[in-house]
């Protein structure tokens, strides 16, 4: 069965019309630098091990700018450091320790012992294979592999599902058609008449179709969803930070 999406005439107009008022915030041209151009460090341990406590951080919780989680994800130097897990394995009681120091993040048992879990499988020999996997998207990206490797991620660490999974990828520089969906990315695609609340992303195929339909608006409007997410994020974000230039300073 194929699944056929009715994109108009009105729904392209007012899409590109929304991208073009947000294209020049801070978020995309960010994302365009880093995603699309490439501009970001090569991928090492370090970074992969930021990216899965990120992805892991910001899963049933606030992670906009202002929020504890985000303090967490942009320490300095990052609280969750790898050489810090390494030293304190098993490393669950650290972390925990941790993120009760920065304070204000929710589920951090959780968050713990997942992060635990899945350093004992890199250091079991997923390092290699994490690697390969996220080098054949430097190689050769695409929608098609960008999912799979999503995938990927989600078989081999605990408390990734398809969200998070994206986010890691997204963050690290390497996906520009398979993206993270959240509350704000599916409010936006209501207002194009796609009927899906995000109780449905708990579903990976119901995830999947949505992010089919927003693909397809993006091909039709000549963007890449990764910049098209970064717009939405942006015009989302209450500390003005993500606004275009000619707004920023204005948005309360």
């Amino acid at each position: 069965m194929n699944i056929h999406f009715v994109i108009t005439e009105d729904d392209i107009r007012e899409a590109r019309t929304f991208y073009e008022h947000w294209e020049t915030s801070h978020l995309v041209q960010d994302r365009y630098r880093r995603n699309v151009l490439h501009e970001h460090p090569e991928v090492d341990l370090e970074q992969l091990w930021w990216a899965i406590g990120l992805g892991l951080l910001t899963s049933q919780q606030r992670s906009d700018a202002t929020s504890p989680v985000s303090q967490v994800i942009n320490s300095q130097p990052y609280l969750l450091d790898l050489d810090r897990c390494r030293a304190n394995q098993p490393c669950a009681g650290f972390v925990l320790r941790q993120l009760k120091i920065a304070g204000g993040v929710r589920r951090t048992n959780i968050i713990a012992d997942q992060l635990e879990r899945n350093l004992d499988w890199l250091e079991a020999g997923g390092w290699a294979e994490v690697m390969a996997q996220l080098g054949s998207l430097e190689d050769s990206p695409g929608k098609e592999r960008e999912r799979a490797s999503a995938h990927r991620l989600q078989h081999w660490f605990v408390g990734l599902g398809p969200k998070q999974s994206r986010n890691v990828l997204q963050v690290l520089g390497l996906t520009q058609h398979a993206i993270p969906l959240d509350s704000r990315l599916i409010r936006w695609m209501n207002s194009y008449g796609f009927p899906l609340s995000t109780k449905a992303l708990a579903d990976p195929a119901a995830y999947e179709l949505v992010e089919d339909g927003f693909q397809a608006l993006c091909v039709r409007i000549g963007v890449l969803p990764c910049l098209m997410d970064a717009a939405i994020f942006a015009s989302y974000d209450p500390t003005g930070w993500g606004a275009p230039e000619t707004d920023r300073g204005r948005v309360q």
